[in-house]
């Protein structure tokens, strides 16, 4: 979930992401974000910083 974070705030689409860390599509990848920190892909992607602890 950290990789995918990390991916996901420096710009990279999100079936690459998805892919990239394991999952089978986008869609399973955006519902587990959502459940695991409360944030949808979409907020990650704007260009934040995240930092995780």
């Amino acid at each position: 979930m950290r990789r995918a974070v990390e991916l996901i705030a420096q710009g990279v689409p999100l079936s690459m992401v998805a892919h990239d860390v394991g999952f089978s599509d986008a869609a399973h990848l955006t519902r587990t974000l959502k459940q695991f920190f409360g944030l949808t892909p979409s907020f990650l992607a704007r260009g934040m910083e995240v930092r995780m602890l």
